[in-house]
């Protein structure tokens, strides 16, 4: 992923801060500007090269925003503790959530019942390989009275015993890949061999 100077003003001017109960990865993307990296260094945010090699972007650990800024910054309005979360908000820097969904709240979803099943497995013509899976679950989260709901995907490659959980745009991601690797598409309901 590229953040582009263009982006990040675009970006600025629309900007709604975020709480910490509202994130539910594992990490956020930063949009930050050149001359902005050595603060968002001495925060703990770490640099994702693009792939393509032009560019990339800057990303924080979730983990790491409510502990306390080490750097000065004005207060902006209510609710400011003086944390990274705050500095960010205030500097407009939090892009976008990335990364798997967090643990605590993969918890919780693992005995609840998926929205929506799909299964891929390798072209059987000389293509070795596995089924896998994706399954869909609604996540909500804020007022028990009006929630707000968030899509996540579960990925399981069950020959290795693995899976992770992700927002929807990571998961297509592995299921572009997957296809373009030579995967079909096969069932939207679980098989018993599975």
């Amino acid at each position: 992923m590229q953040i582009s100077k263009r982006e990040i003003t675009k970006h600025r001017n629309s900007y709604i801060a975020i709480v910490s109960a509202d994130i539910i990865t594992d990490e956020v993307a930063l949009a930050v500007a050149f001359e902005e990296k050595d603060e968002v260094k001495r925060l703990g945010a770490s640099w994702n090269p693009d792939p393509s090699g032009k560019g990339g972007h800057w990303s924080m650990k979730a983990d790491r925003l409510d502990r306390n800024c080490t750097i000065k910054c004005d207060i902006m309005g209510d609710g400011w503790a003086g944390t990274i979360l705050d500095y960010l908000n205030n500097h407009k820097m939090i892009y976008k959530q990335t990364g798997n969904i967090r643990s605590d709240l993969t918890k919780v979803l693992k005995d609840a019942d998926s929205c929506h099943w799909l299964e891929l497995i390798p072209d059987m013509h000389g293509l070795g390989g596995h089924r896998v899976q994706f399954e869909t679950f609604n996540l909500r989260m804020g007022n028990a009275g009006d929630p707000e709901v968030t899509t996540v995907v579960k990925f399981i490659d069950p020959e290795v015993g693995a899976e992770s959980w992700m927002l929807p745009e990571d998961a297509k991601i592995i299921w572009e890949n997957l296809v373009a690797g030579g995967y079909n598409h096969t069932t939207t309901q679980p098989t018993e061999s599975v």
